[in-house]
C-alpha cells in the first residue's frame, strides 16, 4: 500500500489521506489480485486523542467502510486504536472489529 497524498484540510488536526495499492496472492485459493484504493478522513480532537473514517475498495472490488478511533498511550511512541467496518450493503455478513497498538517514533 502506497500512500499517494496526505493532505491537511484543517492545520494538522483534519487530514484527508489517499491510498494506492496492489493486492497479490500467492496461494491457490485466493486469486482475485485487484488495485486496492481508500480515502480517509482522519480527526484529531487533541494530541491522544482522533477519530477517522474511511472508505476503501479493493478485493472483488468491494466497497467497503469503516470507523475508528485511536488514543495516544505515550506522546510521539505508542498509540492504541480500534475501527468498526463493514462492505456497503452487506452489513450482517462482512462486519469487522479490529484492535491495535501502533508505535509512532517522532523523529
Amino acid at each position: 500500500m502506497t500512500t499517494i497524498a496526505s493532505v491537511p484540510l484543517r492545520g494538522e488536526d483534519l487530514l484527508l489521506h489517499l491510498n494506492l495499492g496492489y493486492l497479490q496472492y500467492r496461494d491457490q485459493i485466493q486469486s482475485d489480485n485487484s488495485v486496492f484504493k481508500a480515502a480517509a478522513l482522519d480527526y484529531s480532537f487533541n494530541e491522544r486523542i482522533g477519530f477517522s473514517v474511511e472508505t476503501f475498495s479493493g478485493v472483488e472490488d468491494s466497497l467497503s467502510w469503516r470507523v475508528g478511533a485511536r488514543y495516544t498511550l505515550i506522546p510521539d511512541f505508542l498509540q492504541i486504536d480500534a475501527s468498526y467496518g463493514s462492505d456497503y450493503g452487506t452489513f450482517q455478513g462482512a462486519r469487522a472489529f479490529t484492535v491495535g497498538f501502533g508505535i509512532t517514533p517522532g523523529f
